[in-house]
């Protein structure tokens, strides 16, 4: 996107966080064609104990593997939901769709997840 695109009566973070999300779906692209697997994230820090530590690590396994079960745009209306704190018609216009598309995928994102984790964090 060039600056050129912004419309001056709109706010700038739904403009920025489409260039994000774009961003995101050129990655995942590249992902794909290349077929390599990211590292993983959940390294525990070095003042962590270790019963705390794998507990965590699991916990954060369990959650990324179920977040992995989701669609990308049901992982996407839920990143943007719940930690850029949009708003559905924002989270719709950046992701391209309606406002209540936008629901339903938290919706399901929330079903989804809280079915595959229930009891287990």
């Amino acid at each position: 996107n060039r600056i050129e695109t912004f419309k001056a009566d709109t706010s700038m973070r739904p403009w920025l966080l489409r260039i994000a999300v774009n961003a995101f779906y050129d990655q995942q692209r590249r992902r794909k064609r290349l077929r390599q697997q990211p590292l993983p994230d959940d390294v525990p820090g070095p003042d962590d104990r270790p019963e705390v530590s794998l507990e965590s690590a699991e916990q954060q396994a369990m959650l990324a593997a179920a977040l992995g079960e989701l669609s990308e745009l049901t992982r996407l209306v839920f990143h943007l939901r719940t930690h850029e704190e949009l708003s559905f018609r924002d989270i719709g216009d950046m992701a391209g769709i309606r406002e209540d598309a936008a629901r339903w995928h938290m919706r399901q994102a929330r079903v989804k997840l809280m079915s595959r984790l229930a009891g287990k964090l």
